[in-house]
């Protein structure tokens, strides 16, 4: 007989991450006195779940030739997709 207890108490240590230099230059010009990198992180992640997905709204730098290439990809996967489920022939 097979049983599976769980522990009582999970415990999460520290994670180790791999970062380009860059993404390390970046984060530590972020970083105030006093503050870890952790800190840093959670503070940036924060601050970007709280940001409305409209205040990205014309951000967009590219030429309209390429955003019409995108679109029209996009509209080719949506029709594929309707047809994988039988909704169009």
């Amino acid at each position: 007989m097979y049983k599976y207890t769980e522990p009582l108490v999970k415990r999460v240590g520290h994670k180790r991450i791999t970062i380009s230099r860059e993404a390390y230059d970046m984060l530590a010009s972020l970083k105030g006195e006093g503050e870890s990198f952790t800190e840093v992180i959670k503070r940036t992640v924060r601050k970007l779940k709280e940001k409305p997905l409209s205040s990205f709204a014309g951000k967009w730098e590219g030429s309209p030739e390429e955003l019409d290439t995108i679109l029209t990809g996009i509209k080719r996967m949506w029709l594929k997709y309707d047809e994988s489920l039988g909704l169009r022939e």
